[in-house]
């Protein structure tokens, strides 16, 4: 659905100012499940593994996030973070330290 500016403040296309959806999306039960679950797929994100065996269970997670419709709405980051580890080094780049060899 595409957005439109009325007075500024963003509406979407069924009439709802964003801050409004926003409030009817986090009172919905799963609310507090999604935003838990957000929590933790940024703080494994970031967290750069140290050995190849934790990049590997790094990896099975972002794989099985990828794979749970739960999680469809971060599917783009997941599948940049599982791509990124599966990218061959450009440039004389080297792969980060941990990483599995290809």
């Amino acid at each position: 659905m595409a957005d439109v500016t009325t007075r500024s403040r963003p509406v979407a296309a069924n009439g709802m100012m964003a801050d409004e959806k926003r409030r009817a999306i986090m009172s919905t039960p799963n609310a507090e499940w999604t935003e838990a679950k957000r929590q933790e797929v940024f703080a494994e994100a970031l967290h750069h593994p140290e050995t190849a065996e934790e990049r590997a269970a790094q990896q099975a997670t972002f794989r099985q996030w990828r794979a749970d419709p739960r999680f469809q709405h971060l599917w783009p980051m997941i599948e940049r973070l599982i791509e990124a580890d599966e990218a061959p080094a450009v440039n004389g780049a080297e792969k980060p330290a941990g990483a599995v060899a290809s």
